[in-house]
């Protein structure tokens, strides 16, 4: 498959192009015919930009960017993440501009691997890039579109930028999504906030601290401001899982979970806005396990995705192991799962009902 396309521009032939895709290399193109393939990246390369002088970027899901010039040879590499990086551009200035799955948007000194700034975001930053005034802009999972500015004439109200930054506090991080960003979490031994007063070392770092309440909280350090800021809150245990999304089957996933099943490890892939019932009694079919399972690991996977708010889309749901399946209740009331108010699924008006065969498809008569 591939993911990134970019024309090598008005100074080269107007057939060049390169591309790069799930095979974890980049080629060079004229017309037809692949003049030449750079390798390098240990993961998808995601996407690629050109680098006026030098050559061309690209980054990957290997969380570095690489400085390549045209010939073949990589001049660079740039660890930029600990999760995977969606898009690279250059800014007009001829800093490197990178966003990823960890909330960010970055800025990079084009000449050293120094962070010039560090933007947390409330969700996944699919893409970024440049505006001919300098400005940049991020798309983000959430559907909004941020627009960010050097200019002080250009910046949004007061009211608007603390709403923002309450927004990015407010999200609840999976355990094992932050010790991705900051390597092994032991919540026994996290300062308190008075560990605030200590100034960070370089833009972006992060730091975990418990509040109060003794509640995990994540902050990044903020050069420009010269202060912590919240992030997140640390939610959820930290075990039986991967960070970031996962290539599985060739797939790719919010979160890999290793099931144990009577001493097997097997890999459970969920993506946030699943169903965990129905992912759980999928797990089951293809691994041939035993349905006395499904309520265990249904449960694992709801504890492990803090936050994770099912899917409305609409879809003719299993009655018997979806999130919204009819449960009886202890008091003989039947009870419900995700969705709610689901009655018993043979007679009542909730009751699971094939839909119309697709256009197309004969019907027996």
């Amino acid at each position: 498959a591939l993911w990134a396309v970019q024309p090598l521009g008005e100074e080269a032939a107007s057939d060049r192009c390169l591309t790069g895709g799930g095979d974890r290399t980049i080629k060079l193109w004229a017309g037809e015919t692949c003049e030449r393939t750079y390798e390098g990246h240990s993961d998808v390369v995601r996407d690629l930009a050109l680098l006026p002088g030098a050559g061309f970027l690209s980054c990957s899901n290997d969380a570095t960017v690489r400085m390549w010039e045209l010939g073949g040879e990589c001049l660079r590499v740039l660890q930029a993440s600990e999760t995977f990086l969606y898009s690279v551009s250059v800014l007009p200035g001829g800093e490197w501009l990178t966003c990823s799955e960890d909330r960010t948007v970055r800025v990079w000194a084009g000449g050293s691997d120094d962070c010039v700034q560090s933007i947390t975001h409330p969700a996944t930053v699919w893409d970024c890039a440049p505006l001919p005034n300098g400005d940049i802009v991020a798309g983000c999972a959430d559907g909004r579109a941020y627009l960010w500015t050097r200019a002080a004439g250009r910046a949004a109200p007061q009211a608007l930028q603390a709403g923002f930054k309450d927004e990015v506090a407010a999200v609840a991080m999976p355990a094992q999504q932050v010790e991705g960003m900051v390597g092994d979490l032991d919540v026994s031994q996290l300062a308190s906030e008075e560990a605030l007063a200590q100034p960070g070392e370089r833009e972006g770092q992060h730091k975990i601290v418990k509040d109060e309440g003794g509640t995990p909280m994540l902050y990044t350090w903020s050069m420009a401001k010269g202060t912590w800021e919240k992030i997140g809150e640390v939610t959820g245990s930290s075990g039986g899982t991967s960070l970031g999304k996962r290539m599985h089957g060739g797939k790719e996933y919010d979160y890999l979970f290793d099931i144990d099943i009577n001493g097997s490890m097997l890999k459970l892939p969920f993506n946030r806005g699943d169903d965990p019932w129905w992912a759980a009694q999928q797990f089951l079919w293809n691994n041939d396990i035993d349905q006395a399972f499904l309520d265990q690991v249904a449960n694992f996977v709801i504890t492990n995705t803090p936050g994770n708010q099912v899917s409305s889309g609409p879809r003719n749901a299993d009655p018997f192991t979806s999130g919204g399946s009819y449960r009886p209740a202890a008091n003989g009331a039947g009870s419900s799962g995700a969705n709610g108010g689901n009655a018993d699924p043979f007679t009542s008006s909730g009751a699971y009902r094939p839909g119309a065969a697709p256009e197309g498809v004969p019907s027996c008569g």
